[in-house]
């Protein structure tokens, strides 16, 4: 699904020219990958295997800070302080 913000400026002639330019640079990407050779294409998707560790524990730590902020317009609980001692 596209998104179209300007009905007036809307071309079917320039949403057709983009998806096939679109469709032909996926081509060339695939053509690229497929003649880079078999060990290449091994390693990339390797390194990619070994990023899903990295992403997950980045995620659950930001998950983790996301439920020690307070939520904005939760009432406060001022805690009382110490009182110093006095002579």
């Amino acid at each position: 699904m596209f998104l179209v913000t300007d009905r007036a400026s809307f071309s079917w002639a320039n949403l057709v020219r983009s998806a096939i330019i679109a469709l032909l640079a996926f081509v060339f990407s695939l053509f690229g990958i497929a003649g880079s050779g078999d060990q290449i294409v091994y390693l990339g998707f390797l390194l990619l295997v070994l990023g899903v560790p990295v992403y997950l524990i980045v995620a659950w730590n930001e998950q983790r800070e996301a439920v020690r902020l307070p939520v904005q317009g939760a009432p406060h609980i001022a805690q009382e302080e110490p009182q110093p001692a006095r002579p």
